[in-house]
């Protein structure tokens, strides 16, 4: 008869299974995937939404250059350029002006057949693309939050294949969009249901981890976001129909689709319902795909309260322990990244009956401060780095390129915080990345596009945009990691959350800024710069959280700003 493994916490009967075994390994591969396509819908728009080259249609019978007028302040240019928005009325007379009646020829050369061309979204329709991407966005805020709810409600399973179906089928239907409406619609519900299956997988895999892996393993998969981008901008270079596009980029949502019925339900969910038999099931089912040859029972003697008493516990010891060396996996350790959260939100939703958090105690002194701070930084980043990824079809030289370059760039600025946050310190480097990432926009916005002796600038603006896109992506590990050092812990997933939506919002803006620039110049990059310092001025004064405890409650946080700030920490907790 096989012996009876007494197990008291879950992560015991997930070290009986298989701490990262086969199993663990087709999960996060699905992450991975997950990851890799997540650009190919918030920043897709970039490519089949560009606006092409373009003038009136002429006169029948007569060319452009007796047909369309002249550009504003072309006259006396060496370069002769067409309005793209105004034709004579009469050609053979040229004096009174009026709109495209007839419509636009478009030059297809760069982005060949887009979103702006087929349906003449230009001149007075100009800035329906960037609401389209602001309502996407709008749909990914809202998503995040209702499949987060019912993902605790229904279970992780369920929601990550209801979304990944709605995503897969809006997402399809949107190629044969018959109107520009239809289009937006379809976008929006596309944004809206991508977080379903997107966080909910990487909570899954959080989940059927052990804690000492969780903050390494989670590490890795944001780096194949940034290839992903690269694939986009190599894909678009090649397959220049926004819809052959589109339909290419479906392809592996509709693959993932076909075989979704493989997920498994998070067992450690089961069992925080109570569903016990159930977890049980499911562990015998990862033990048997992980070659191990026992055969359970996995779960005798645990409760959900013991389960997660040693599991905060862990939690606390592992984030309490601070280390000295410089090895990768110590170091990506030492960074909660969206682990943590998940890590403290499974914790929190499971015990949601106990000490549960108002909204209101994140908005009272002091925490109020952390809150405004919080939402500040994460509105800046989702706001500075949108605007960048965004704006590259604007810059000198081939866009293709251009957003190639800035998505290599992402992939060392994401690694480098890694190696130096375990020394510097989440503030610090925040302090530092943002006031360089408003540096750059502050030299974009002086820097004229050619000086008054022919000197042209357009090259070094394009560089200095693409290491600004590299800057505000190092603030990332910084502005995740500090919401867990600085909430005290009945306040810190509700903090974190409302943080993440302002980081949404900030994706909102970011387009509507840029179609401003059509009517106030340089309104997107004022507003960047200006937020970016001062999120680099209000994270300085927080206080310093590197090598101390983190607040388990709000006289703890009164204790830490109280405490002397260091511009150059050190290497013990202070006293």
């Amino acid at each position: 008869m096989e012996p009876q493994h007494q197990t008291k916490t879950f992560d015991e009967a997930l070290t009986l299974v298989g701490s990262f075994g086969r199993f663990h390994c087709w999960l996060f591969l699905v992450n991975i995937l997950f990851h890799f396509t997540l650009p190919w819908l918030t920043v897709v728009i970039t490519f089949i939404g560009a606006s092409p080259e373009h003038t009136c249609q002429t006169h029948v019978g007569f060319n452009i250059s007796n047909s369309v007028t002249l550009a504003k302040g072309s006259q006396g240019s060496d370069e002769v350029l067409y309005s793209s928005c105004e034709r004579y009325v009469n050609p053979e007379l040229k004096n009174d002006t009026e709109g495209c009646t007839e419509g636009w020829v478009y030059d297809d050369s760069v982005y060949g057949e887009t979103l702006v061309s087929e349906w003449d979204l230009v001149c007075s329709k100009e800035g329906l693309v960037d609401i389209s991407q602001s309502l996407m966005m709008l749909g990914g805020c809202l998503g995040s939050v209702c499949a987060g709810i019912l993902a605790d409600l229904y279970g992780r399973k369920p929601v990550i294949i209801g979304s990944l179906f709605i995503y897969a089928i809006s997402g399809c239907v949107l190629v044969f969009s018959p109107s520009f409406i239809i289009f937006v619609v379809l976008f929006t519900i596309n944004g809206t249901a991508q977080p379903g299956f997107w966080f909910n997988c990487h909570v899954l895999l959080m989940e059927y981890l052990l804690p000492e892996r969780r903050a390494f393993i989670s590490s890795w998969p944001p780096l194949f976001q940034s290839f992903g981008a690269v694939a986009l901008s190599i894909l678009a270079f090649y397959i220049r129909d926004w819809r052959y596009l589109q339909a290419v980029l479906m392809i592996p949502a509709v693959l993932v689709l076909t075989v979704s019925w493989a997920i498994p339900e998070s067992a450690r969910w089961q069992v925080s319902r109570n569903n016990v038999a159930k977890g049980e099931k499911l562990l015998k089912k990862i033990a048997s795909i992980n070659k191990k040859d026992s055969v359970g029972p996995f779960l005798t003697d645990l409760s959900t309260k013991e389960t997660l008493g040693e599991h905060k516990k862990s939690s606390v010891e592992r984030e309490s322990h601070c280390k000295e060396g410089f090895s990768l996996e110590e170091k990506v350790s030492e960074l909660p990244t969206v682990s943590a959260k998940v890590t403290e939100m499974s914790d929190d939703v499971i015990l949601m009956g106990q000490n549960k958090a108002s909204f209101l105690d994140i908005l009272r002194p002091p925490v109020l401060f952390i809150t405004i701070c919080m939402c500040t930084t994460r509105l800046t980043y989702g706001l500075v780095f949108s605007g960048f990824a965004l704006n590259t079809g604007s810059l000198a030289g081939n866009p293709y390129l251009n957003f190639m370059i800035g998505s290599l760039l992402e992939i060392p600025a994401k690694l480098f915080p890694l190696f130096v946050i375990g020394r510097f310190g989440a503030r610090n480097l925040a302090v530092i990345f943002y006031f360089l990432s408003g540096l750059a926009l502050i030299v974009i916005i002086v820097l004229p596009t050619e000086t008054n002796n022919g000197t042209n600038f357009d090259e070094v603006i394009t560089w200095v945009s693409l290491i600004g896109r590299c800057l505000i992506t190092a603030t990332l590990a910084s502005i995740l990691l500090l919401p867990m050092e600085l909430y005290p812990t009945q306040q810190r997933t509700l903090g974190s959350g409302v943080a993440e939506f302002f980081g949404r919002l900030g994706g909102v803006v970011a387009p509507l800024l840029l179609y401003l620039d059509n009517l106030v110049p340089n309104t997107s990059l004022i507003t960047m710069a200006v937020t970016s310092m001062l999120s680099a001025l209000m994270t300085f004064f927080l206080p310093e959280t590197l090598n101390e405890p983190h607040p388990e409650t709000i006289d703890d946080l009164k204790k830490l700003m109280k405490k002397k700030r260091r511009i150059f920490p050190s290497s013990k907790s202070s006293t």
